[in-house]
């Protein structure tokens, strides 16, 4: 069966659910993995795109706003007025390689960051600093010539948010199914009736596709949308409540979604 009929079915036809409960395994995947590449490649190449643009505008603001630095041997040294601040609503960091300032200035706030000369400080919150010592790291030598030169090749992460991206929505689908499997056969228990376990494993992955559509739609034009899970679970209970309902007898629920 064509997978688009496949698609329209589920999602607007549950008596087709008797016949997708019958089917193997193997066949139940492979819609699925259809179902995750059609559906999520959109929104991966969306993600990635958005990625790529993101490390072209940071690699140009670090251009433009960072000083002119050089760690060596252990120490920074910067090339501008000291202290550097930068504050970003309760997160605070404050650069001084001259010695003029130190970890003090973090006492007035939630978080932030003091990296001297020779010492980064560290305020994850008002009961936890951690402090690094920069000579650990003697061996390594940066510039900004270096991190500018370096970012851009961070854009090749687009292909891995592609690639893995379609296996994790894939594995996470799946598993999915396997634990909607355990209730589908609990609802199947509730209506009397009968199920196997790999019959309910198929019907959940056929019910995931309005759920899925929904979602994919909701991550890339409606990101404000309020309670998105909610939403994805409630219709998926209801789609595995009626296509239990489909597999109780041939006269219930065989019509389509008028």
């Amino acid at each position: 069966m064509n997978f688009f009929v496949r698609v329209r079915e589920s999602i607007t036809d549950f008596g087709a659910y008797k016949r997708f409960a019958a089917e193997p395994f193997n066949k139940a995947f492979g819609y699925l993995a259809l179902l995750v590449l059609v559906l999520g490649l959109p929104f991966l190449i969306y993600t990635a795109t958005r990625f790529h643009s993101g490390i072209n505008k940071a690699a140009d603001l670090f251009r433009q706003s960072c000083p002119d630095f050089t760690f060596e041997n252990g120490e920074l040294t910067v090339h501008a007025a000291m202290p550097i601040i930068i504050q970003d609503g309760d997160s605070y960091m404050v650069v001084d390689t001259t010695g003029g300032t130190d970890e003090g200035v973090l006492e007035d706030y939630e978080s932030g960051m003091f990296l001297s000369q020779t010492r980064a400080v560290i305020k994850q919150n008002r009961y936890e600093t951690r402090e690094v010592d920069l000579s650990q790291l003697k061996e390594l030598t940066v510039t900004k010539a270096d991190v500018e030169e370096w970012l851009p090749g961070l854009k090749a992460f687009s292909v891995f948010i592609v690639v893995f991206g379609l296996v994790y929505m894939l594995s996470a689908k799946l598993l999915g199914a396997v634990i909607m499997g355990l209730i589908c056969l609990l609802l199947a228990t509730v209506q009397k009736a009968e199920l196997t376990y790999g019959s309910s494993i198929a019907i959940s992955i056929y019910a995931l596709t309005l759920p899925t559509v929904f979602q994919t739609l909701q991550k890339i034009f409606l990101t404000q949308f309020p309670h998105p899970g909610l939403v994805y679970y409630v219709v998926l209970a209801m789609y595995l409540w009626f296509a239990v309902r489909a597999n109780k007898s041939d006269d219930l629920t065989a019509s389509p979604i008028s």
